[in-house]
């Protein structure tokens, strides 16, 4: 979780609104994702973890909607509101920002 906490802190610095967001994105992600995809860590080829998936491309809220739309059978349906993907999205955005792809 030291990944989390260091992006929120760049994000409180940088933007509040912003943060406020990837906070909120956080806790979605720790309520409905994290018993599988890891928050800190890469995770695996299977199971990716949220660091993976936000070096994979720049989040928003349209790809985790479609991407959530057609989950892979492993992965329980979620529905989620349109400002729970935006928060989504940013706590992804904010991985990605700590984090850049190589």
């Amino acid at each position: 979780m030291n990944r989390v906490r260091m992006a929120l802190v760049v994000l409180v610095a940088s933007a509040g609104a912003a943060a406020q967001d990837a906070e909120r994105g956080a806790a979605i992600a720790a309520r409905w994702c994290a018993s599988c995809h890891a928050l800190d860590r890469p995770g695996s080829d299977a199971v990716p973890g949220f660091p993976a998936l936000a070096a994979r491309r720049a989040p928003d809220a349209d790809w985790l909607r479609r991407a959530l739309l057609a989950p892979h059978p492993q992965m329980p349906p979620l529905s989620l509101s349109t400002g729970e993907l935006a928060d989504l999205a940013a706590f992804l955005a904010a991985l990605r920002a700590v984090a850049p792809p190589q």
